[in-house]
């Protein structure tokens, strides 16, 4: 385990310009729940700064959950939770992984 001491959550709406939504200076590399201000956003990345370890980051699942928005009188629809999949090839891979949309 590789856990990240400090990092900074950011977001965009079109991933080329980032805001900073929470930073973390203080993290002791067990599950961090973290709650900021409601913000439009398409995209989300984690700039992690400060290793608690000498043997770089490591990230094991990041979840992103909407808050709840007032009704503008607009129909809201919530879309069901659906897995991801993912085939990698060769398998087992070897080398690193990289995935880009």
């Amino acid at each position: 385990m590789a856990p990240g001491r400090a990092y900074t959550v950011q977001l965009s709406e079109d991933s080329v310009s980032w805001s900073p939504a929470i930073d973390i200076t203080d993290s002791d590399g067990g599950t961090d729940n973290l709650t900021f201000d409601s913000t439009a956003a398409r995209y989300v990345r984690v700039d992690l700064h400060t290793r608690a370890t000498e043997f770089g980051f490591s990230l094991w699942e990041l979840k992103v959950y909407a808050a709840e928005r007032a009704n503008d009188g607009g129909e809201v629809t919530a879309l069901p939770e659906e897995p991801f999949a993912l085939q990698v090839y060769p398998n087992p891979t070897t080398d690193y992984l990289r995935i880009e949309a």
